[in-house]
C-alpha cells in the first residue's frame, strides 16, 4: 500500500509480529522510515511516538524496537521513528522530520484504531531534545499545524540549552561533536535552539527522566529544562532515577521486568 502526506512518501506493509502485536513499517525515500506497532483488540488507546538518541549524527530505530514492542504489549500503539542524519541535517529539520512522521501516523488512526488526539512523544538523549524542540519551537508552528500532542517524555537529553562559546572549552570532544553536528557550526548561532525561551503553559504534559549517574548528558540540561517549564507553569514531573546512567536508563526497561521507568512512561502516556 502507498501513501502520501506532506510530501513524505511512505511505502506500508503489515505483518503480524510475534507479541501478539500488528506491527507495520513505512520507509520514506528521504532517508525516513518508521515501524508503527498496534496491539491486536486496540480500541481508542493512545499513541507513543518514540524518537532514537545518537549525538543527532548516528543511531537508528533499530535499537529502540524492543522498547516499542514492550510498550505494545501493555495496550499502548508506538511508532519508531527515524530522521535524516546531522551534520547534512540541523536538530531543527529533524525536529520537522519527526512532525511529518506524526501527521502521517495520526491521519491513519482510524484506520489502525488508536487514538490519534492522544498522542505521546518520546525521545532518548538527543531524541529527547529533538522532541522537546519538535513541540515547543516557534519556527516549527507550521509544521505544528496538522499534529496534536498531549504528553512530552524527555529522557536522558541533551542539548535542551545549548553552551555559550567560551564554555566549549571545558566541554568533552564528545559534546562538542554532537552540538555541532545538531546546531551548526556557527556557535554564536546556538542561543536559537535554547528551549526555556520557547517554555510556555498549557499543554502538553511533561515527564523529564534522567539517570542519577548519567555522565553524558549534563545533569544541568534537565534540571534547567524541568524548571523553565514549571516556572512557565507548564505541567512536568522531573525524575531522577538511582542506579542508572545515560544508557541503562532506556536499557532497564528492556530487561527489568518491574523497571519503574518503564511503568513511570506506561502511566505517563495511557493518563494523557
Amino acid at each position: 500500500m502507498a501513501a502520501a502526506y506532506a510530501r513524505l512518501a511512505f511505502l506500508v506493509s503489515i505483518a503480524l509480529a510475534g507479541t501478539g502485536c500488528a506491527r507495520l513499517s513505512g520507509q520514506q525515500a528521504a532517508q525516513q522510515a518508521l515501524d508503527l506497532f498496534v496491539p491486536q483488540r486496540l480500541a481508542g488507546e493512545p499513541l507513543l511516538v518514540l524518537v532514537h538518541g545518537g549525538g543527532w549524527s548516528s543511531g537508528d530505530k533499530a535499537a529502540y524496537g524492543v522498547i516499542a514492542r514492550q510498550l505494545s504489549g501493555c495496550g499502548i500503539a508506538v511508532a519508531n521513528v527515524d530522521y535524516p542524519m546531522g551534520p547534512r541535517v540541523r536538530a531543527r529539520d529533524q525536529a520537522r522530520s519527526v512532525l511529518a512522521a506524526i501527521a502521517w501516523t495520526q491521519n491513519r488512526a482510524a484506520i489502525y484504531g488508536y487514538d490519534g488526539d492522544r498522542t505521546s512523544l518520546m525521545g532518548h538523549s538527543a531524541g529527547a531534545e529533538i522532541v522537546s524542540l519538535a513541540v515547543l519551537d516557534p519556527e516549527l508552528a507550521r509544521s505544528r499545524r496538522s499534529v496534536r500532542v498531549s504528553g512530552v517524555i524527555a529522557m536522558a537529553g541533551l542539548g535542551y540549552i545549548p553552551p555559550q562559546p567560551e564554555q566549549l572549552a571545558t566541554l568533552p570532544a564528545y559534546l562538542n561533536r554532537f552540538y555541532h553536528a545538531a546546531f551548526g557550526p556557527q556557535v554564536e548561532t546556538w542561543s536559537r535552539y535554547d528551549l526555556t525561551r520557547f517554555v510556555r503553559a498549557g499543554p502538553p504534559g511533561w515527564l523529564v527522566i534522567r539517570g542519577r549517574d548519567d555522565m553524558i548528558a549534563p545533569e544541568e540540561d534537565s534540571a534547567a529544562l524541568a524548571l523553565a517549564l514549571r516556572q512557565a507553569g507548564a505541567a512536568v514531573d522531573y525524575v531522577e532515577q538511582p542506579d542508572r546512567d545515560h544508557d541503562s536508563i532506556a536499557q532497564g526497561m528492556i530487561f527489568l521486568g518491574d523497571d519503574p521507568v518503564r511503568s513511570r512512561v506506561e502511566r505517563f502516556v495511557t493518563s494523557r
